[in-house]
């Protein structure tokens, strides 16, 4: 069964995740269960990478996106416009 995407509400907070890599994709409804806390402190505890690699993909691949404004502050990497 395929289930329709309904809006967000704070009653719904139903939440649509995407994924993929070069064999898959996948998409589901659920709920989000982690902070925005939480994917600050698992990029920094993360290993899998090397520090200079993790700081260039911060610094230049997600830096000002529309989700990424604590990770900027964070990183001093805010654009001048959010100065």
């Amino acid at each position: 069964m395929v289930r329709q995407w309904t809006e967000w509400t704070e009653e719904n907070k139903e939440t649509l995740f995407l994924n993929a890599d070069q064999s898959s994709a996948k998409a589901k409804l659920g709920q989000i269960d982690y902070t925005y806390t939480d994917i600050l402190s698992a990029i920094e505890a993360d290993t899998t990478i090397s520090e200079e690699e993790k700081e260039a993909l911060i610094s230049e691949v997600l830096n000002n996106r529309w989700f990424s404004d604590k990770l900027d502050e964070k990183q001093d990497n805010l654009s001048d416009f959010d100065k």
